[in-house]
């Protein structure tokens, strides 16, 4: 979050946050609610923070922690930590509630971990014991730690368009990107003789779609996902066997799901009707919560939830929380169909709420003692929700290829530009608040522009250069222009080849900036926990722009920042006017050993 908005969070989390509880449905919930929820909350620039919200005292802290929007939330099993994605490629724990609920409100103790390669979509190991993660595609397994190259474990799995993991033993959802641009879908299980997950074997293969919106792997190794269809947007649930089914015997986009627990239910946001006028259900159409129940294949709707955008399962499976687009939590029984509303004041700040994940406590990691907030004055109750009339279950299909496409919607427009449709920057994503490059940056394909077309000049009739997967990474060089209804950079590939590349469609982003690779670091062998490392927020700037340095430093006696001596957690705001050199130097304790690492910033003319 910028420096402004994170200002205004701090006051308002230092002046007494309140939050209103008041139920909308007369059925008394088996148990009062607990627990702690961690969410995501980023502003219109996608800047972004980690929240926590203590339902019991309905109290909200804020984790000290460079994040960025899809940070991957995920609790421990055991509850012991919190770990997400940061914003320089690494990960991060949350290893206590020390600081959330005192007086700043502010987490204090968090670590933030750095790992020999970028790590992406970070998921806990089901036994809890280590994280899995995503590095230039490849899965990696390594402890929760601070991680060095001989602690991370490869499982050759290429899951370059994402994964999920679940199950004892372990069994993981791949989705792999395909030359075409397609997702390919499967689930692969450890077989009972391995004793490794780098054992892992194929188990099945749900399809190949144009593009996943939304995915989950059950306790059983069962998966279910949202899929963009040629024919309309809808989603599957496949048991373990492999085959697949229908979640909805009509049409729906799906923006999140994930399995109960126990396996038994699929939580659903999705959307049903085309309220945004463009002829296609896509985001931005105004979803609702439904629930699919995996034995027998029916879905049903949970009335009260229009406007959901997100959900997580309490860890004991009694309730499901759901985010709306106003920036309102919900909790909904299943059991009872009541519906207790948490009114978070989050509407106060520009921030989209995203990525919620439940810890509940237990003997062993007890949630902290929080005093109770005064409630405000109760709002005007909502109305009892109806059960929705429940559905004929769509026949389970015995093969994939046999799908019949629905054929009521538009097809949708290809994920790189196609024919030409009109003048100006229409066909922009325009939900960033701003643009999503700035020249100078370094910026990579993301995963809904895999395949985009690098041409010759702004213009979708322009000769085709090459196609960029997912990854691929850039240097923008000039821009923006607006050309038959797309957004256009100049940009400059590693391998030196320059062109032009659109950067969104109306559904999302094509290109976005990223950290550059932090310098690699050899450390001197000694027999200490040396760690160190040193790297800028921007490598490329134009004159009078800054950058900030930062280094984080453990194991030695001494650190120096060109000549100067420096504390060994620290970062520095530079606005150099020439292309320049910073040093760190660092003396280990272990053995007085010295070393350097270096830094180059590149200034260009304006």
């Amino acid at each position: 979050m910028n420096t402004g908005l994170r200002l205004i969070g701090i006051l308002l989390l230092t002046c007494g946050l309140m939050i209103v509880l008041n139920t909308g449905h007369v059925t008394q919930a088996q148990s009062p609610l607990t627990g702690i929820i961690a969410f995501v909350g980023s502003d219109d620039l996608g800047f972004a923070d980690i929240y926590l919200l203590d339902l019991a005292s309905t109290q909200i802290a804020r984790l000290d922690a460079p994040v960025i929007e899809d940070a991957d939330l995920a609790w421990q099993p055991s509850g012991d930590a919190l770990a997400f994605i940061t914003d320089d490629e690494g990960y991060g724990l949350l290893r206590s509630f020390r600081g959330c609920f005192g007086a700043d409100r502010i987490c204090t103790d968090t670590v933030l971990l750095l790992p020999p390669f970028p790590a992406f979509e970070l998921e806990w190991h089901p036994d809890g014991q280590a994280l899995l993660f995503l590095a230039e595609g490849d899965l990696k397994m390594a402890p929760p730690g601070r991680p060095r190259a001989s602690d991370i474990e490869d499982i050759p799995i290429q899951c370059d368009g994402g994964f999920h993991a679940a199950a004892e033993p372990l069994a993981v959802l791949c989705h792999t990107l395909t030359e075409t641009g397609d997702v390919q879908t499967q689930v692969y299980t450890l077989p009972d003789s391995a004793s490794s997950p780098a054992e892992l074997a194929f188990a099945y293969e749900i399809g190949l779609f144009p593009d996943v919106t939304a995915s989950d792997i059950g306790p059983n190794g069962e998966a279910a996902l949202g899929t963009l269809e040629i024919g309309g947007d809808s989603g599957f649930y496949a048991a373990s066997d492999g085959l697949a089914s229908r979640l909805a015997n009509f049409q729906i986009h799906i923006y999140a799901l994930e399995f109960s627990p126990d396996g038994a239910h699929i939580a659903i946001v999705g959307a049903t009707s085309d309220s945004t006028g463009d002829s296609t259900l896509r985001d931005g159409d105004t979803a609702e919560l439904f629930l699919y129940d995996t034995g027998t294949n029916a879905l049903v709707q949970a009335a009260g939830f229009t406007g959901a955008t997100d959900l997580t399962w309490s860890p004991d499976g009694q309730y499901v929380l759901v985010i709306t687009g106003d920036n309102q939590f919900a909790v909904y029984d299943p059991v009872t169909q009541a519906v207790t509303h948490i009114n978070v004041p989050l509407e106060e700040l520009p921030m989209f709420v995203s990525a919620p994940d439940w810890l509940l406590g237990t003997e062993d990691t007890p949630l902290p003692s929080i005093p109770t907030a005064t409630p405000r004055v109760s709002s005007t109750p909502y109305p009892s929700p109806t059960p929705y009339p429940t559905l004929t279950p769509y026949p389970t299909l015995t093969a994939f290829p046999t799908l019949t496409p629905f054929p009521t919607l538009t097809p949708r427009p290809s994920v790189t530009p196609g024919s030409p449709m009109g003048t100006g920057c229409q066909y922009a994503y325009a939900g960033g608040g701003g643009l999503p490059v700035a020249i100078g940056d370094l910026a990579e394909v993301t995963t809904l522009g895999a395949g985009l077309r690098l041409r010759s000049d702004p213009a979708l009739t322009a000769r085709q250069i090459a196609e960029l997967p997912r990854g691929r990474r850039m240097i923008i060089t000039a821009g923006p222009v607006c050309s038959q209804g797309y957004r256009w950079w100049q940009i400059r590939l590693e391998d030196g080849q320059i062109g032009w590349v659109a950067d969104s469609e109306p559904a999302g982003l094509w290109i976005k900036t990223v950290m550059p690779d932090l310098p690699v670091v050899t450390l001197t062998p000694t027999t200490g926990p040396e760690f160190l490392s040193f790297y800028a927020n921007r490598y490329v700037i134009t004159q009078g722009e800054c950058i900030t340095l930062s280094w984080d430093v453990e194991g030695v006696k001494e650190v120096y920042l060109d000549g100067v001596g420096v504390i060994g957690h620290d970062s520095r705001e530079i606005c150099p006017t020439v292309t320049i050199t910073y040093r760190l130097m660092v003396v280990w304790a272990a053995d007085d050993s010295v070393m350097e690492a270096q830094v180059t910033i590149t200034v260009n003319a304006p």
